[in-house]
């Protein structure tokens, strides 16, 4: 029942051991430049899911209550430059980097889908290509 690309594309992050489970007692960052964000004609969104053990994907429960960020998010801080940061961690980064922060589970791996709504050409060709989430 998914959607067909032309509508949407879902891409999964993966770990620097190439699994979909990512380390949440690891701050990480995706970084876009100004000229790689996202290529769409609609919106894209990422979105944190906490793993269970049989390997079922969840919300979990948060300080802020979110669960997606992307680029219809009120108040995401872009760089001097025009890049866009955005922070997973389970701690609060600080009020700067708070408007671009998407909290990870407690102690639990997470996963990360970024969803590209009406994408354009250069996802759907395959030339544009997500930045890696960087563990820091």
């Amino acid at each position: 029942a998914a959607l067909p690309p032309v509508e949407a594309m879902y891409m999964r992050a993966l770990s620097p051991q190439g699994t979909v489970a990512l380390d949440s007692s690891r701050r990480w960052r995706l970084r876009f430049t100004k000229e790689r964000l996202p290529p769409v004609d609609a919106f894209w969104s990422l979105t944190m899911y906490e793993l269970t053990p049989d390997g079922q994907a969840f919300f979990t429960a948060n300080p802020i209550d979110r669960y997606a960020i992307g680029d219809r998010s009120p108040g995401l801080v872009r760089g001097a430059d025009g890049s866009l940061d955005l922070w997973m961690q389970r701690e609060d980064p600080g009020p700067e980097r708070r408007a671009n922060w998407l909290p990870t589970p407690q102690g639990k791996p997470f996963t990360v889908i970024l969803r590209a709504y009406l994408p354009k050409d250069e996802l759907l060709q395959g030339s544009y290509r997500l930045p890696g989430l960087e563990a820091l």
